[in-house]
């Protein structure tokens, strides 16, 4: 996410734990579609808001230098446990 506020489908957000509302809008139909972008329009600060934390939480939790240091770490504690 780059902080841009974000209209997805319940299918978009499979295995991503994020929260509709605070940091996705989500819509399955065309009209909740239209309706998520008409008061993501008029809540404008509230919007902006929600790109913000849906950022934030992407970088916390989805973050791949993070990720792949953890699991580099990991993959060696386990070939040093096969050493032994």
């Amino acid at each position: 996410s780059l902080g841009i506020p974000c209209v997805t489908t319940g299918v978009g957000v499979q295995g991503i734990n994020v929260k509709n509302h605070e940091h996705v809008e989500i819509a399955d139909s065309p009209k909740e579609f239209a309706q998520a972008i008409v008061s993501m329009i008029q809540q404008w600060h509230e919007t902006v808001k929600m790109g913000n934390r849906g950022k934030k939480y992407m970088l916390e939790h989805h973050n791949l230098q993070r990720n792949t240091r953890e699991l580099l770490m990991f993959y060696s504690k386990m070939i040093e446990k096969e050493i032994r």
